[in-house]
Protein backbone atom coordinates (compact mmCIF):
# COMPACT_ATOMS: atom_id res chain seq x y z
CA UNK A 1 0.00 0.00 0.00
CA UNK A 2 1.48 3.38 -0.78
CA UNK A 3 0.34 6.85 -0.08
CA UNK A 4 -0.36 9.29 -3.09
CA UNK A 5 -2.23 12.10 -3.26
CA UNK A 6 -5.39 10.53 -4.93
CA UNK A 7 -5.21 8.25 -1.98
CA UNK A 8 -3.51 5.04 -0.98
CA UNK A 9 -2.92 2.96 -3.78
CA UNK A 10 -2.24 -0.82 -4.31
CA UNK A 11 1.76 -1.85 -5.82
CA UNK A 12 2.14 -4.92 -7.30
CA UNK A 13 3.82 -7.70 -6.21
CA UNK A 14 7.36 -7.75 -6.70
CA UNK A 15 7.91 -10.73 -8.65
CA UNK A 16 5.39 -9.71 -11.44
CA UNK A 17 6.37 -5.95 -11.37
CA UNK A 18 10.21 -7.17 -12.19
CA UNK A 19 8.99 -9.50 -15.05
CA UNK A 20 7.80 -6.02 -16.70
CA UNK A 21 11.26 -4.04 -15.94
CA UNK A 22 13.55 -4.95 -19.12
CA UNK A 23 17.00 -4.56 -18.14
CA UNK A 24 20.07 -6.51 -17.74
CA UNK A 25 22.02 -4.19 -14.84
CA UNK A 26 21.59 -0.92 -12.76
CA UNK A 27 23.84 0.69 -15.57
CA UNK A 28 20.58 0.72 -17.48
CA UNK A 29 18.40 2.27 -15.36
CA UNK A 30 18.21 5.88 -15.87
CA UNK A 31 18.13 8.23 -12.89
CA UNK A 32 16.15 11.34 -13.04
CA UNK A 33 18.28 14.53 -13.07
CA UNK A 34 16.13 16.13 -10.16
CA UNK A 35 16.92 14.77 -6.32
CA UNK A 36 12.77 15.31 -5.83
CA UNK A 37 12.19 13.09 -8.41
CA UNK A 38 14.76 10.00 -7.17
CA UNK A 39 12.59 10.04 -3.68
CA UNK A 40 10.72 6.68 -4.10
CA UNK A 41 7.77 6.03 -1.91
CA UNK A 42 7.48 9.34 -0.33
CA UNK A 43 4.41 10.86 -2.92
CA UNK A 44 2.73 12.94 -0.31
CA UNK A 45 6.15 14.10 0.97
CA UNK A 46 7.47 15.31 -2.58
CA UNK A 47 3.93 16.92 -3.18
CA UNK A 48 4.17 18.95 0.27
CA UNK A 49 8.19 19.88 -0.85
CA UNK A 50 7.14 21.16 -4.42
CA UNK A 51 3.89 23.43 -3.24
CA UNK A 52 6.15 24.87 0.18
CA UNK A 53 9.12 25.69 -2.62
CA UNK A 54 6.61 27.05 -5.22
CA UNK A 55 5.16 29.27 -2.14
CA UNK A 56 8.07 30.16 -0.26
CA UNK A 57 7.59 28.23 3.14
CA UNK A 58 8.50 26.26 5.42
CA UNK A 59 8.57 22.74 5.81
CA UNK A 60 8.85 20.44 9.19
CA UNK A 61 10.20 17.24 8.59
CA UNK A 62 9.70 14.60 11.14
CA UNK A 63 10.34 11.03 11.06
CA UNK A 64 12.53 7.72 11.70
CA UNK A 65 16.36 7.94 10.20
CA UNK A 66 16.43 6.52 6.72
CA UNK A 67 13.04 7.56 5.81
CA UNK A 68 14.24 10.55 3.58
CA UNK A 69 13.96 13.78 5.12
CA UNK A 70 17.18 14.93 4.38
CA UNK A 71 17.12 14.17 0.76
CA UNK A 72 13.79 16.16 0.58
CA UNK A 73 15.62 19.06 2.34
CA UNK A 74 17.98 19.21 -0.76
CA UNK A 75 15.57 18.20 -3.31
CA UNK A 76 13.75 21.68 -1.71
CA UNK A 77 16.64 23.89 -2.45
CA UNK A 78 16.72 22.55 -6.17
CA UNK A 79 13.46 23.79 -6.72
CA UNK A 80 14.17 27.40 -4.87
CA UNK A 81 14.48 30.13 -7.30
CA UNK A 82 18.64 30.59 -7.38
CA UNK A 83 18.32 34.45 -7.48
CA UNK A 84 16.44 34.73 -3.91
CA UNK A 85 18.67 32.35 -1.94
CA UNK A 86 21.78 33.84 0.40
CA UNK A 87 24.14 31.97 1.88
CA UNK A 88 24.77 32.69 5.99
CA UNK A 89 28.17 32.24 7.04
CA UNK A 90 28.26 32.41 10.76
CA UNK A 91 31.28 32.81 12.54
CA UNK A 92 32.84 32.78 16.65
CA UNK A 93 32.29 35.82 18.72
CA UNK A 94 34.80 36.15 20.87
CA UNK A 95 33.70 39.04 22.58
CA UNK A 96 30.27 36.98 23.50
CA UNK A 97 30.62 33.55 22.61
CA UNK A 98 26.41 33.45 22.49
CA UNK A 99 25.72 35.76 19.65
CA UNK A 100 27.56 34.87 16.76
CA UNK A 101 28.84 36.69 14.07
CA UNK A 102 26.69 36.47 10.53
CA UNK A 103 27.90 36.96 7.31
CA UNK A 104 25.46 36.99 4.15
CA UNK A 105 26.61 36.12 0.68
CA UNK A 106 24.97 36.14 -2.77
CA UNK A 107 23.93 31.89 -3.19
CA UNK A 108 26.75 29.55 -3.57
CA UNK A 109 29.46 31.84 -2.76
CA UNK A 110 29.31 30.88 0.91
CA UNK A 111 30.81 27.32 0.13
CA UNK A 112 33.86 29.05 -1.56
CA UNK A 113 34.85 31.51 1.44
CA UNK A 114 34.53 28.53 3.56
CA UNK A 115 36.67 26.18 1.59
CA UNK A 116 38.88 29.07 1.53
CA UNK A 117 39.15 29.55 4.56
CA UNK A 118 39.68 25.89 5.48
CA UNK A 119 42.44 25.41 2.85
CA UNK A 120 44.40 28.48 4.90
CA UNK A 121 43.47 26.99 8.06
CA UNK A 122 45.20 23.85 7.42
CA UNK A 123 48.08 26.02 5.69
CA UNK A 124 48.69 27.67 8.89
CA UNK A 125 48.19 24.43 10.95
CA UNK A 126 50.79 22.57 9.38
CA UNK A 127 53.15 25.73 9.11
CA UNK A 128 52.64 25.48 12.60
CA UNK A 129 53.34 21.57 12.74
CA UNK A 130 56.50 22.64 11.41
CA UNK A 131 57.85 24.86 13.26
CA UNK A 132 58.47 22.79 16.15
CA UNK A 133 62.02 23.37 17.88
CA UNK A 134 64.13 22.50 20.50
CA UNK A 135 65.35 25.46 23.25
CA UNK A 136 68.85 25.42 23.58
CA UNK A 137 69.96 25.85 27.18
CA UNK A 138 73.56 26.57 28.22
CA UNK A 139 74.89 23.24 29.65
CA UNK A 140 79.11 22.39 30.41
CA UNK A 141 80.99 20.67 27.80
CA UNK A 142 80.25 17.04 27.00
CA UNK A 143 76.62 16.48 28.99
CA UNK A 144 73.62 15.67 26.77
CA UNK A 145 70.28 17.47 27.81
CA UNK A 146 66.84 16.42 27.78
CA UNK A 147 64.34 19.22 26.55
CA UNK A 148 60.81 18.33 26.77
CA UNK A 149 58.82 19.61 24.04
CA UNK A 150 54.82 19.50 23.46
CA UNK A 151 54.14 17.86 20.02
CA UNK A 152 50.70 19.81 19.16
CA UNK A 153 49.04 17.13 16.62
CA UNK A 154 49.29 14.38 19.35
CA UNK A 155 49.06 16.41 22.73
CA UNK A 156 52.11 14.87 24.01
CA UNK A 157 55.78 14.94 24.95
CA UNK A 158 58.80 14.85 22.88
CA UNK A 159 62.25 14.81 24.23
CA UNK A 160 64.70 16.84 22.29
CA UNK A 161 68.54 15.86 22.77
CA UNK A 162 71.06 18.72 22.65
CA UNK A 163 74.91 16.91 22.87
CA UNK A 164 76.51 20.18 24.51
CA UNK A 165 80.47 19.56 23.66
CA UNK A 166 83.38 21.93 22.25
CA UNK A 167 83.04 23.26 18.65
CA UNK A 168 84.46 20.61 15.97
CA UNK A 169 88.30 20.65 15.76
CA UNK A 170 88.91 22.51 19.68
CA UNK A 171 90.07 19.96 22.75
CA UNK A 172 86.85 19.04 25.29
CA UNK A 173 86.55 21.30 27.95
CA UNK A 174 88.80 20.54 31.56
Amino acid sequence: MVETAGGPEELPPVDSWINKVDFRSTAEVKIPERLVDQVIGQEHAVEVIRKASEQKRHVMLIGDPGTGKSMLARSMTEMLPRDDLQDLIVYHNPEDPNEPKIRVVPAGKGREIVNAQKAEAMQRREQKQSMVMCADARVPYGRTEHHPVRDPRRGDHLHCDALHGPPPGEPDGP
